[in-house]
């Protein structure tokens, strides 16, 4: 399943092997296959040699996955452009208080000093969800509209999100075990209305 998607997805592995096929000598097939998956990972910014690899060990139980392959799962979804919602209470961490929950993540476009971990989860949602019509649902925090760390989040829900709905519970604590603010969200996916209202 796995080496079909990745053929499936990128279009030029599939010439490689017919061609790598059509080359009698073993040594010269070794070396333009290993040059030609070179050249791909490259292309693409990763190792298509270590994927293989990694795919052979999982697909033969040698190794437990670590992993849900949600792009794998969700192909479907993404084809037809998105998803059509997002229904997310998403994990509360700040930096400060567990950095390694951010091992990984300080590359990505998202991240910023002084965030939430939860402000990535939402951002990477909005980019998930089908152009003019997804809707994303978060309870969460209620802070990212004034915090010096969700300066990221803000920009990315002013140019590619509508605001619907926030429903902000103030002082009011919704999760027993969990002294803090939170609000819910309705956000639809709409980066061409620039002027507009919604229900606070």
């Amino acid at each position: 399943i796995f080496e079909a998607k990745l053929q499936k997805k990128y279009s030029e592995l599939k010439p490689i092997e017919e061609k790598a096929q059509s080359i009698p000598n073993l040594k010269t097939r070794e070396e333009y296959i290993k040059t030609e998956k070179a050249k791909f990972s490259k292309k693409h910014g990763f190792d298509l040699g270590n994927v293989e690899k990694q795919l052979r060990e999982f697909t033969s139980k040698k190794k437990i996955r670590p992993f849900f392959p949600w792009k794998l799962y969700f192909a479907e979804v993404f084809e037809k452009g998105g998803f059509d919602i997002v229904i997310a209470n998403p994990p509360y961490i700040k930096e400060y208080t567990q950095k390694s929950s951010f091992d990984g993540l300080r590359r990505s476009p998202y991240y910023q000093g002084k965030m939430d971990l939860w402000y990535l989860f939402a951002c990477k949602s909005v980019d998930f969800l089908k152009n003019d019509s997804g809707i994303l649902a978060f309870i969460a925090q209620n802070n990212w509209v004034t915090s010096y760390g969700a300066s990221i989040l803000r920009n990315k829900v002013i140019n590619e999100a509508k605001i619907l709905s926030l429903i902000d519970f103030g002082d009011y604590k919704i999760f027993e075990s969990a002294g803090i603010q939170t609000m819910v969200m309705l956000f639809k996916k709409n980066i061409k209305e620039g002027v507009y209202c919604f229900d606070y």
